[in-house]
């Protein structure tokens, strides 16, 4: 779809830019249903039934809050540029073994986190320094996860 995008918007007048989004976190639209990563809904079920939860160490993402993925849709579409692809993620890194903790304290669950033994997951970190450069914007989104799990957990 880009592909094509792009092959149309040099043969013609048209604007083509490209947002990749980092998965994204916060209440869902009214009408629309939750997407989160499917380990949210695991750890969940695992705490409301005082089940340990396992995770492997180091695994986790960088993820961005839907109120700041607006953000970045509102400055590209008032900028004039063309042709670029941007990544919009927080800058933080945020582990599943943190994510799970806040599950657990969000329930009151007796559950424990079980962090898997052997080597680390080598993280993927993604540097969305292009949106920070062009257009100022810079996310942290730790607070906007804790909102997340904080919402799921009361569903």
């Amino acid at each position: 779809a880009e592909m094509l995008l792009s092959a149309f918007s040099h043969q013609t007048e048209m604007r083509c830019n490209v947002i990749r989004p980092g998965p994204t976190i916060g209440p869902p639209t009214a009408g629309a249903s939750d997407n989160s990563d499917k380990r949210f809904g695991q750890f969940i079920a695992a705490a409301r039934r005082n089940e340990d939860i396992e995770v492997r160490k180091g695994d986790g993402r960088q993820f961005v809050a839907a109120t700041d993925l607006a953000k970045v849709y509102a400055a590209l579409l008032k900028s004039p540029v063309n042709r670029n692809t941007y990544l919009a993620v927080a800058r933080d890194f945020i582990t599943w073994e943190e994510i799970a903790d806040l599950f657990v304290k969000a329930l009151d669950s007796n559950s424990k986190v079980v962090v898997q033994s052997g080597s680390p997951a080598e993280p993927s970190l993604f540097h969305p320094s292009k949106i920070q450069e062009e257009f100022g914007l810079a996310f942290e989104c730790r607070r906007a996860v804790e909102e997340h799990i904080r919402l799921l957990a009361l569903a």
